[in-house]
């Protein structure tokens, strides 16, 4: 059994489990703890994006609900400084040595509304910068 726990609320997000009767055999156990990561993966989709914009305190990212995105859902931010860079020339930004992110206030069905963590770091974040959370 397995319970994804949010510690800042104190409550448990999600939940699965598999059952075998032959746990000692590595092979059964093996394939039974994929099953397990698997249904996790499931629950918690990988998303990407892009910030969109900024406007006062709020940061408008290009992926919503149709995406998988839910309302306190984080985003790690990867600073771009160029349209055409891809995920894999950037790297995270950082604020006071800690990844800058984002948590999702409202998830529209195409964008989502997001405020920056740690509020100080909003300086930070750029329209174009990529988003990534699972």
């Amino acid at each position: 059994y397995l319970s994804i726990v949010d510690i800042d609320k104190g409550r448990v997000v999600a939940g699965t489990d598999v059952y075998t009767e032959h746990f000692e055999d590595f092979r059964e156990r093996q394939f039974y703890v994929s099953g397990l990561a698997r249904k996790v993966e499931q629950e918690f989709p990988f998303v990407q994006g892009r910030v969109e914009g900024i406007s006062g305190s709020d940061v408008v990212i290009d992926v919503g609900s149709d995406k998988g995105v839910t309302q306190g859902m984080r985003f790690v931010v990867l600073g771009s400084t160029n349209e055409d860079d891809t995920i894999e020339d950037v790297s995270v930004r950082i604020f006071d040595e800690k990844w800058i992110q984002l948590a999702v206030k409202q998830a529209r069905t195409q964008k989502g509304v997001a405020e920056v963590i740690p509020g100080s770091a909003k300086r930070i974040v750029q329209a174009g910068d990529f988003v990534v959370s699972r």
